[in-house]
C-alpha cells in the first residue's frame, strides 16, 4: 500500500488514529507526506516514525513546497533525525527544503549511520549557490550509499549551469550521468 498525505497537516490529537487507521504496518510500503512538515509538526512527526518504525517501510516522501512554512531548510535536521530510525527505508524524498551544503552534509552523516539501504534519493530545490558546492554534495551522497537512482537535480542544476556557457564539459558530461539514471 502506497498512503499519500501530501499536503495535509494531521492535528496532534488525531496522530494515533491516524497511525492505526491509515498507516498498516503489514502492508504499507511508502508514505508520501510532502508539503505537510511545519517547524511545529516535529511531535506528529515523531509519533509517526514511532508507529513506522515497526514496520518494513520501503519509500518516505517528506519534501517541501513553495510555501515558507513546508520549506524547512536546516529546521530539516530533527525531522531526519526521526526518519532514521527508519531502517528499511530505500527510497528518500527531500526535495523543495531550499537545503544549503552544509544542512544537506548534516543529513547526510545521519543516515549513512542508520540507513544502509538507502538506494533513490531525491534531493532538489536546494540552496546551494555555486557549482563547487553542488559538485561536493553529490560526491558526499555518491560515496555515502549505495544509490541506485538519484532524482535529477533539474531545479538546482537550471539555477547553477548556463547550458550556453563555452567549456562547460564537465557539465555536460555529469548532465548526462543524470539523464541516464532511473527517476525514483
Amino acid at each position: 500500500i502506497e498512503m499519500n498525505w501530501s499536503g495535509n497537516e494531521i492535528p496532534e490529537n488525531f496522530v494515533t488514529s491516524f497511525c492505526k487507521v491509515f498507516l498498516p504496518l503489514e502492508t504499507l510500503r511508502v508514505f508520501q507526506f510532502n508539503r505537510s512538515l511545519k517547524n511545529d509538526s516535529i511531535s506528529v512527526f515523531t509519533e509517526i516514525c514511532d508507529h513506522l518504525e515497526e514496520g518494513t517501510l520501503w519509500g518516505l516522501e517528506i519534501a517541501g513546497g513553495n510555501s515558507k512554512d513546508t520549506r524547512l531548510g536546516p529546521q530539516l535536521v530533527p525531522f531526519i533525525k526521526e526518519a532514521s530510525r527508519l531502517t528499511t527505508v530505500e527510497h528518500l524524498n527531500i526535495s523543495n527544503h531550499g537545503l544549503n551544503e552544509e544542512t544537506i552534509i548534516k543529513i547526510i552523516d545521519i543516515l549513512k549511520e542508520s540507513n544502509k539501504m538507502l538506494h533513490e534519493l531525491a534531493i532538489d530545490g536546494t540552496k546551494i549557490n555555486n557549482r563547487k558546492q553542488f559538485y561536493n554534495v553529490y560526491r558526499q551522497l555518491f560515496s555515502s550509499f549505495p544509490l541506485k537512482s538519484v532524482q535529477r537535480p533539474l531545479t538546482d542544476m537550471s539555477r547553477l549551469f548556463d547550458p550556453t556557457e563555452p567549456g562547460k564539459e564537465s557539465f555536460a558530461k555529469f548532465k548526462k550521468d543524470f539523464l541516464m539514471t532511473k527517476v525514483p
